[in-house]
């Protein structure tokens, strides 16, 4: 939590960007810091990299997005 606000921060937004952030059974505030951070924020219970990044995923899929490109970070800074 105490890091995911800066990380959003930092993320050149030039090109209206959307952030996505997988709260994965994070046991801090992490999800609430990163939606006041202006973040669209998805719960995934099962713990995990790879979990996080399909849960991505799976919001862009199930939302009918289609990005040019999908970049993951490690919210940890």
């Amino acid at each position: 939590a105490q890091s995911i606000g800066l990380v959003i921060r930092d993320i050149p937004k030039p090109l209206n960007a959307r952030v996505i952030v997988v709260d994965n059974n994070s046991t801090d505030e992490t999800g609430m810091v990163a939606r006041k951070a202006g973040a669209d924020v998805v719960v995934e219970t099962n713990r995990g990299y790879g979990n996080a990044c399909f849960a991505g995923l799976a919001r862009i899929r199930n939302q009918n997005l289609a990005p040019d490109i999908v970049v993951f970070l490690d919210g940890d800074y």
